[in-house]
């Protein structure tokens, strides 16, 4: 149980950091926030607009977030096999 929790806590840190690291941030310069690599999945839309009916919602694709989502899970469950090779082998000398 504890390895389903620590792989769990290395692929939520995993997506966190890849994500905001690839996000493209444009909205302070009308422009729109993007996030999600290799595809987007979460689109916020300028607000620099001047009426207020013709702001547009964000736009989230539930797939391309399970697309994002499982190179993500691969990455975080070979690093978890990694590390515990690798204390294990520590743990013999």
């Amino acid at each position: 149980m504890k390895r389903v929790f620590r792989t769990s806590i290395l692929i939520i840190i995993l997506f966190a950091v890849i994500t905001i690291l690839t996000a493209k941030i444009e909205r302070p310069f009308d422009g729109n926030n993007s996030y999600g690599f290799p595809v987007v999945f979460l689109t916020e839309y300028s607000l620099m607009v001047l009426d207020l009916d013709q702001v547009t919602p964000p736009s989230f694709n539930f797939l391309n977030l399970l697309l994002d989502l499982a190179p993500v899970i691969v990455l975080g469950i070979v690093t978890e096999q990694a590390i515990m090779t690798i204390a294990g082998r520590l743990r013999k000398k």
